[in-house]
């Protein structure tokens, strides 16, 4: 029988994981405590949160809430960066302690899929959720004015082309 600490752990992990779509995973070993609350200093500034887990208690809250193949990614000391939906900044603020500490990058969950170290670190250079959305949005802008413009064209170009028959009519007699 479970003891109940360990039943209240796994229903905060699957609260975390419900409301967290993405997370970064890192192994800690050899991370000082100082260093470890730097971190979490850090990724709270970009209004994310960072976990040291038990690995069967993670994977338990995991299979709770439907995450599936995570196995290879929890061995060892286990940390987690919950990233809300913004995983690239995760792991690039990951990324920077992994070069400065011993942290290593373990692997990724984001959109409903694993990734390994590997892409993880590739993951850190996509811009932040917001950037791309603000990239889009200039995006539809220009394309919206581009239109706009095309059709005032088009417009003033019969207009014109109106103009130039009544005057030819009203020459014609």
């Amino acid at each position: 029988m479970p003891k109940p600490e360990k039943i209240q752990q796994v229903d905060e992990l699957k609260a975390k994981f419900g409301k967290s779509a993405d997370f970064v995973i890192a192994e800690y070993r050899g991370l000082t405590v100082e260093q470890i609350s730097s971190l979490r200093r850090k990724l709270r500034e970009f209004g994310m949160s960072f976990k040291v887990v038990k690995n069967n208690l993670a994977l338990i809250a995991l299979g709770e809430t439907g995450v599936k193949n995570a196995e290879q990614y929890f061995t060892g000391p286990i940390s987690i960066a919950f990233a809300g939906d913004d995983a690239p900044t995760a792991a690039k603020v990951l990324l920077e302690y992994q070069g400065k500490t011993k942290l290593v990058l373990r692997g990724a969950y984001v959109g409903g899929r694993f990734f390994g170290a590997e892409e993880t670190k590739e993951l850190s250079y996509l811009p932040s959720r917001s950037v791309l959305l603000s990239q889009l949005a200039g995006a539809m802008v220009s394309v919206l004015s581009v239109f706009a413009g095309d059709m005032q064209s088009v417009l003033s170009t019969f207009a014109l082309s109106i103009k130039a028959l009544e005057e030819k009519k009203a020459a014609a007699g």
